[in-house]
C-alpha cells in the first residue's frame, strides 16, 4: 500500500512536469509565429514603392496551432528619419492565458 502511495505521488509529479513542458511549449510556437508574421509583413512592405510607405491600421492575422485558434493584431507604424529614409515598424500583439505578449521588428528603408 505504500509504495502505490509512493508511486502515486512521482506520477503525480511527473505528470505536472509535463504539463508544464506542453504550456511552455505552446508558449515558444506562438511566439515563432509572431515573428514570422512581424517578418512577412515587413518583408512585404518593403517591396512597396518609397512613396507609398505609410503608417496603417491594425490587421489581425490568425494561426491555428494544435487545437488553439490564435488571433495577432499586427500594427504597421512607418516614420521618416530624414527625406531619403523610412523606418519601419511592426508590431505583432497577442495574448495567451490572459498575458498579453508583444514583438516589435525594425527596418530601414532608402529611396533608391
Amino acid at each position: 500500500m505504500i509504495a502505490l502511495v509512493v508511486l502515486l505521488i512521482v506520477f503525480m509529479g511527473l505528470l505536472q512536469a509535463a504539463l508544464l513542458s506542453i504550456d511552455h511549449n505552446l508558449r515558444n510556437e506562438l511566439r515563432d509565429e509572431a515573428t514570422r508574421i512581424a517578418v512577412e509583413e515587413a518583408t512585404r512592405v518593403r517591396g512597396l514603392l518609397f512613396s507609398t510607405l505609410a503608417t496603417a491600421a491594425p490587421a489581425v492575422a490568425t494561426r491555428n496551432f494544435r487545437s488553439l485558434s490564435q488571433g495577432y493584431t499586427v500594427t504597421r507604424t512607418v516614420t521618416s528619419p530624414d527625406a531619403d529614409t523610412k523606418e519601419i515598424l511592426v508590431n505583432v500583439a497577442y495574448s495567451y492565458r490572459g498575458e498579453n505578449f508583444s514583438y516589435d521588428f525594425r527596418t530601414l528603408v532608402r529611396n533608391r
